[in-house]
């Protein structure tokens, strides 16, 4: 046994030659926040699509069918770069929720 220096916590301790961690718990947060690192692209991505549901979810509620001026849906913080796909019939769709541009200055909340 050797003394070596957890690559997570930075303690020393006594342990094989080619041994990492201290700990099981060590090895683990260093994995966790490896993954977490890589993936908070996609985790930001999936909080915008939700939020994006919620603001078609309560217009839908709101004004069921109707079709709305577009300054509705630009008071909201609705972002339209994020998406869950595209209908068969043109609407930009956050999971149940879409919206399909009628006109210029008109749209309507679509629910599947």
């Amino acid at each position: 046994m050797i003394k070596i220096i957890c690559q997570n916590c930075k303690e020393e301790f006594e342990g094989r030659r080619n041994q990492l961690y201290c700990s099981s718990r060590c090895k683990s947060d260093t994995n966790n926040q490896r993954v977490a690192q890589r993936d908070k692209e996609i985790i930001e991505v999936e909080k915008k699509m939700r939020k994006n549901r919620r603001i078609l979810a309560m217009l839908h509620g709101l004004y069921q069918d109707k079709t709305l001026p577009m300054f509705v849906i630009k008071n909201t913080e609705y972002d339209a770069n994020i998406t869950t796909g595209v209908s068969k019939d043109g609407a930009y769709m956050n999971y149940e929720y879409g919206i399909k541009k009628i006109s210029d200055n008109e749209f309507k909340i679509i629910k599947a």
